[in-house]
């Protein structure tokens, strides 16, 4: 549905000027010792935070590379950058996001800390 914006520059900058059109955010557990990946990251973070957007971790990037490979069409190249994810707002829901919004919404009212970082499937 063209409703990714992948990589962390792309991401911080939708945010910038679309942020109300986005739905959650998605971002890779920074294993990195990169300090410019790590600050791209906690900016990220903080605008969802402050601007009430979803935002769930994730733990592997290459879990995220299977999965949106499984979804796009194989003439695209692949993205070089999947640390952070924004999914746009949808007309509707699917029920997938659907649960990934009830999962962030019982992590808020539980107060879940640290906030987990979700395993995804091999």
């Amino acid at each position: 549905d063209k409703r990714l914006v992948l990589g962390a520059m792309p991401s911080a900058e939708f945010l910038g000027e679309e942020a109300d059109s986005v739905a959650l955010c998605l971002l890779l557990e920074n294993k990195s010792d990169d300090v410019l990946i790590s600050i791209q990251h906690k900016l990220v973070e903080a605008y969802c935070w402050e601007n009430d957007i979803p935002l769930l971790k994730v733990d592997s990037e290459d879990k995220v590379r299977k999965i949106l490979s499984s979804h796009t069409d194989p003439n695209n190249n692949e993205p070089d950058d999947l640390s952070c994810i924004l999914v746009k707002n949808a007309d509707k829901m699917s029920s997938s996001e659907s649960m990934l919004a009830d999962f962030f919404d019982y992590i808020i009212k539980n107060e879940i800390e640290p906030f987990p970082v979700i395993t995804l499937p091999e």
